[in-house]
């Protein structure tokens, strides 16, 4: 089973499902397909042996034999196999540990099964298979690919960065580092290590994000001064960005070992990534030109209020661009201290996945228009700077998720080949010809279409369930064919009886409830007192409840409002909003949701 992680570390349910493909029939035919394509491959390059090939010739030759079998009928049939014995494997271990579970679901349960288990997978995926993980774009990782910021599970640490390290591997620089560590370590040591401990330490304080133990400190102030040992001009190129850059790493995996932190920041150094110079202008070339042009390519009226605040801002007495002081804290530091750590963490997922140089300029762009509504009334460019990296922090995950849904998701997709359908491994459902006419007399000679058939195509790529219940329907429709003329019979008698009863209802419409409204009004109205009793003893403590309950409401609504407009809002005044202020009103609507929901909630919990 390719990728499949070693058995020490897998989780058993999956040894067994591992187990169960490699027994069955299915993959032993696929074998055979696979021995006759690279046979075929062999005699037409007049090759003898597999084994005569080098590794990068083998890699070449089994990726043409996968290409070549994947609309076979022999590897189809073998993902289906795969997916039902995985399912089923699945579902008999959340069967077996959800009774240990408690304040979670079956739902739950399975998806993060499957999350654990992708998470092994992932460990040993082939450098060829890396861009497979695209079809996460868009969308946060999986705690088990990558815990998130605010909730670190024990049970995640120790693959915390498994999807990451895809990207950060460095393998050469931590052997010189684990050796060197062994034989000289003071070479390790840069002779700016005092000021680079200094300056971590600064760096690590202003990022409440992460605790700033002694244990953190030392292990990235040690990585950077080996860094800084191996490419000292690493600092007056980055200058405090050098510092910055490392700290998603220290979020992700909060206690991580040297060796490790040296890796990845070494490979994430190294990655390609647009940089900024200060004479870098709109008109130029580089990162800013590409922003420029996506935010005219999505609103002219956008650039146009920019450029008068930026223009005004250029002197003779400095070189440094306006654009580059407005872009630093997005482009050289990649938005780190400058959004919320799950949003920064999302960000760096997607640029992991797509590339940096792809989509930086398309996240540069979608912060400077989710911030247009603040940034708007700026008059210079020292306010317009503080604006955007203030109000930077307000940024959700899923606003970003919307925009680039909006606006590039679907021109990425298209170009990273990701518009496939998740139930291209399941028989598609055919219902079968059969009618069932309205009139149990009447014959009719041409059977109604397929629902599914007839259904806009649209929903499949949207439906994450399509699979199961095509699965559903087609066991039932197997399962029951013998039953087939009984339920047929059973059916136009149901169908003959509920249109009669439709036809008694529109005649004259009886009211369900009539009887139990009847009752409870000839109790209220009863001339007895000990009837009466009960409704009319509590009616001021009723009352006082209620004005009670809606002075609280009240308060509750207006502390809310000014936690997240600065302000309150009557409704009236809600209902004449309009234009700016009313977009700027909706921008808002789910901070002061969540902020009402909490408050209602801390009030609600019983002390």
């Amino acid at each position: 089973m390719p990728g499949a992680a070693d058995a020490s570390t897998a989780p058993p349910w999956l040894d067994q499902a591992k187990e169960d493909l490699t027994a069955c029939p299915e993959w032993n035919i696929l074998l055979n397909g696979i021995y006759d394509q690279i046979q075929d491959s062999l005699k037409r390059n007049h090759t003898k042996h597999f084994a005569d090939l080098s590794v990068d010739e083998r890699g070449v030759l089994m990726a043409q034999v996968e290409l070549q079998l994947a609309d076979e009928e022999v590897y189809q049939t073998f993902l289906k196999k795969m997916t039902r014995v995985v399912d089923h494997r699945i579902a008999q271990h959340v069967d077996s540990v959800f009774p240990r579970q408690h304040g979670t679901t079956k739902q739950t349960l399975a998806m993060d099964t499957a999350a654990d288990a992708a998470s092994h997978l992932v460990q040993d995926l082939p450098p060829e298979q890396k861009p497979l993980l695209r079809l996460l774009f868009n969308q946060p990782f999986p705690p088990s690919f990558r815990p998130r910021a605010c909730f670190r599970p024990l049970t995640c640490l120790m693959r915390s960065m498994q999807a990451w390290k895809l990207f950060l591997s460095d393998t050469t620089t931590r052997f010189k580092y684990e050796s060197q560590c062994a034989t000289h370590r003071i070479g390790t040591i840069s002779v700016l290590d005092t000021q680079l401990t200094q300056k971590a330490q600064v760096v690590l304080d202003g990022f409440p994000a992460l605790s700033a133990s002694r244990e953190t400190l030392t292990s990235m102030k040690t990585a950077l001064s080996y860094l800084h040992t191996l490419q000292s001009e690493v600092l007056a190129s980055l200058g405090d960005a050098f510092f910055q850059l490392i700290l998603p790493l220290l979020l992700v995996w909060p206690n991580p070992d040297t060796p490790l932190l040296v890796e990845t920041y070494s490979a994430f150094l190294a990655l390609p990534r647009p940089r900024l110079t200060p004479s870098m202008a709109p008109h130029g070339h580089g990162i800013v030109q590409d922003i420029t042009t996506r935010l005219d390519a999505i609103d002219p009226t956008i650039l146009a209020t920019l450029m008068p605040l930026l223009v005004s801002s250029q002197t003779d007495s400095t070189s440094t661009s306006p654009w580059t002081t407005l872009l630093h804290p997005f482009v050289e530091r990649l938005f780190v201290g400058v959004v919320a750590p799950e949003t920064l963490l999302f960000m760096w997922d997607q640029l992991f996945l797509l590339g940096i140089e792809r989509l930086l300029p398309e996240l540069c762009a979608a912060c400077l228009c989710l911030l247009r509504p603040q940034w708007t009334l700026c008059t210079s460019l020292q306010a317009l700077v503080t604006c955007v990296t203030t109000f930077s922090m307000t940024i959700q995950v899923h606003q970003l998720q919307s925009w680039l849904e909006a606006h590039c998701a679907t021109t990425l997709r298209r170009e990273l080949q990701l518009e496939v359908s998740p139930d291209s491994f399941y028989d598609r459902f055919v219902a079968p010809a059969v009618s069932v006419p309205l009139n149990p007399d009447a014959e009719t000679s041409s059977p109604p279409g397929s629902p599914v058939q007839a259904k806009d195509k649209s929903h499949d790529l949207i439906n994450g369930w399509r699979p199961l219940l095509d699965d559903f329907q087609t066991l039932l429709t197997t399962v029951m064919t013998a039953d087939a003329s009984h339920f047929e019979r059973e059916g136009d008698a149901l169908l003959t009886q509920y249109m009669q009863e439709e036809q008694a209802k529109k005649a004259t419409p009886p009211n369900p409830f009539a009887a139990l409204l009847d009752a409870f009004g000839s109790t209220l109205s009863a001339g007895t007192s000990s009837t009466n009793e009960p409704f009319t003893t509590n009616a001021d403590q009723f009352n006082d409840e209620a004005k009670a309950e809606e002075a609280f409401q009240l308060d509750l609504v207006q502390q809310s409002q000014k936690a997240a407009f600065g302000r309150t809002y009557s409704p009236d005044e809600i209902k004449a909003l309009q234009g700016k202020p009313k977009q700027a009103y909706d921008k808002k609507l789910p901070k002061y949701t969540s902020t009402y929901t909490q408050k209602l909630a801390k009030a609600r919990k019983p002390s």
